[in-house]
């Protein structure tokens, strides 16, 4: 028994040699093809820097208008604490693709007791993502709240109730949109035979972390229970009923010239354009006029709401994944659009397996429960939300390659005849 024991050690940690390899090899590869500069500082990632560096100048987290609480604070006060040692891009890149790898070896530790080739697989397959790797190289809130969120629900399946809670508490910490995932453990915990002073243990972790921020949020003038979107809640909400490309997206502050005709055609808007942009640049300011128009409209046409949600879903999940970052290489070129396509593909297949993966895992009864919930909270939670970036189910992206590690091998134990996963 031991000599077995020992070689089994053996074999894991070769394995996660193996693991760890392909997650370095990847980032090596995926910092040649692309140029984090740009990305460093805009879009989001200017947010993240401007209340960074008020944190480590005044130890207060505010952005440079002085609000007090925009978005959930955690990833700002981790970009502090990188900015505290250097304001380098690489180092950004360095620290969390070492986080990132915690999913992958988390994974890995967990399957193995069912199933040593299943665990290699499907952690290999979060290893070599490149879209993940791309993540890490981007000053947005996306890469903490995957190690989070994806450690967490690992955590819950392992019945480390406590660690659990701490971590889904630190997601909900860096996207506040998470606030309600732990409820849902909860719910689907209770109609199983999980024992309910563990479930006590797991929601004493979550609320021990998230309780200073909503309490000091409830103190606040214009705060509210767990507030932290800058006010622009019912923007985005008001933006999900029309919204369903690209070119549907107003973003004044990049091109000031630009209003989609779409807003004025489904909405009865008693203002011009000029003054649309005014309100939508100053959507704190105006939440009363987009809080009336997106009601208004989801009562007077809720057929017409529901075909626009639907019609927008995919573009949350198909595409390369690619768009938030430059290429250095020139764009265009065969070898742009070959690579393109490449990424395209890549992530169609993945998709496409961890479909199989879902139906496969539900027939047996075995991993499903806890790993698709936060898939389906993921995919729903976002629906009447400005959606159409892939950014937005990029956090549960890690769990998907699990179902998708599970597809494959319920393909290929189809294909030998054998039972399945």
């Amino acid at each position: 028994m031991k000599i077995k024991n020992l070689v089994l050690e053996q074999v894991h940690l070769k394995h996660i040699l193996v693991l760890i390899f392909s997650w370095l090899i990847t980032r090596i590869l995926v910092s040649f093809i692309f140029d984090f500069s740009e990305s460093y500082t805009s879009g989001d990632s200017v947010y993240y820097f401007e209340v960074a560096r008020n944190i480590l100048a005044s130890g207060t987290h505010i952005d440079d208008s002085g609000n007090l609480f925009i978005r959930a604070p955690l990833y700002s006060f981790f970009v502090a604490s990188i900015l505290f040692i250097k304001d380098s891009q690489p180092l950004f890149f360095v620290i969390q693709s070492l986080l990132f790898l915690i999913i992958p070896v988390s994974i890995y530790l967990y399957l193995k007791k069912f199933n040593t080739n299943a665990a290699l697989l499907c952690s290999f397959l979060v290893c070599i993502s490149p879209f993940d790797a791309l993540y890490n190289g981007l000053v947005l809130s996306e890469t903490l709240v995957t190690v989070f969120l994806c450690t967490g629900s690992i955590m819950f399946l392992s019945k480390r109730w406590l660690l659990s809670g701490i971590l889904l508490g630190a997601a909900a910490l860096t996207r506040n949109i998470y606030l309600l995932l732990p409820f849902l453990f909860l719910f689907i915990a209770l109609f199983t035979k999980t024992n309910k002073k563990s479930l006590l243990v797991f929601l004493t972790g979550f609320l021990l972390v998230i309780s200073p921020w909503v309490i000091r949020n409830s103190l606040e003038k214009e705060g509210g229970f767990f507030v932290s979107d800058g006010g622009i809640f019912w923007l985005t909400l008001f933006a999900g009923t029309y919204v369903t490309s690209y070119k549907d997206d107003i973003m004044p502050i990049y091109n000031p010239s630009y209003v989609p005709r779409v807003i004025f055609e489904k909405h009865n808007l008693d203002v011009t354009e000029e003054e649309f942009k005014e309100k939508f640049l100053n959507a704190k300011e105006n939440q009363e006029f987009f809080r009336e128009k997106t009601l208004k409209y989801m009562k007077e046409k809720p057929v017409d709401l529901i075909f626009t949600w639907i019609k927008r879903a995919p573009h949350m999940w198909l595409g390369t994944r690619t768009d938030l970052v430059n290429w250095t290489i020139e764009r265009e070129t065969s070898l742009w659009y070959s690579i393109k396509t490449f990424f395209y593909l890549l992530n169609l297949m993945f998709l496409s397996f961890s479909l199989l993966g879902f139906y496969a895992c539900l027939k047996s009864h075995r991993y499903s429960l806890f790993l698709i919930t936060p898939i389906i909270y993921n995919a729903l939670i976002y629906i009447p939300f400005y959606n159409i970036e892939t950014r937005f189910s990029q956090p549960i992206y890690p769990l998907l390659l699990i179902f998708s590690g599970f597809g494959m091998i319920y393909i290929y134990q189809k294909y030998k005849g054998r039972e399945t996963i």
